[in-house]
């Protein structure tokens, strides 16, 4: 797991990462839009409403109160304490600091993590998906999708923190061994978005 110290105040607020109005992809994020269609997937998905929600990875804890706001039960974790400490107070009860290698999850609707598992070196991504077995739903995107030099050195260049560069095929793979389903492929601004669904849920 990459150290918490990497995701400190810099890591948020520099350009094309953190939370500034001005600079950051965050600032663009419609959380409401969001949460609506991470709701209307997972409804189109299995034909059921999600009652409970978990986002591994929440940083400030912005759409987990969207969730919350549109009655789901939801939580989420960051290894970030500036992060959490920057969250709206209203989520704070639901959020807390820690990673993802020693969180608990349960028995949840829906895991999202988007733009952390690459974070994680194999055998804690491993680890995670195996923490996911009573998860219907996981969702995951924005993680890189090559391990050639091009495509780490420009996922490098995002934020000068190492990643599990791997290809498409590898992440899934890895994840459907573990019992799940590949359902839905998403391209929101031209990133990845992958639905997969626990066959042993």
């Amino acid at each position: 797991m990459i150290a918490a110290r990497h995701f400190n105040k810099k890591y948020y607020h520099d350009k094309g990462i953190g939370y500034d109005e001005n600079t950051s992809f965050y600032s663009k994020v419609n959380w409401d839009e969001l949460a609506s269609g991470l709701k209307n997937t997972y409804k189109t998905i299995l034909n059921k409403r999600l009652n409970s929600f978990f986002d591994a990875g929440c940083a400030k804890g912005y759409l987990v109160n969207e969730m919350i706001k549109k009655g789901v039960n939801a939580k989420g974790i960051d290894i970030s304490k500036f992060a959490i400490s920057e969250a709206p107070q209203e989520v704070k009860p639901f959020i807390r600091c820690g990673s993802l290698t020693d969180c608990r999850i349960g028995k949840v609707d829906m895991v999202r993590a988007y733009g952390t598992l690459h974070y994680l070196n194999e055998k804690e991504l491993t680890a995670f998906i195996k923490k996911c077995s009573k998860v219907s739903v996981l969702n995951i995107g924005q993680f890189p999708l090559g391990d050639d030099k091009e495509t780490i050195r420009l996922w490098h260049k995002l934020d000068k923190i190492p990643k599990l560069c791997k290809r498409f095929d590898w992440w899934c793979n890895l994840i459907m061994k573990e019992g799940w389903v590949l359902d839905t492929l998403k391209y929101p601004d031209g990133d990845i978005d992958c639905y997969f669904v626990n066959r042993n849920s």
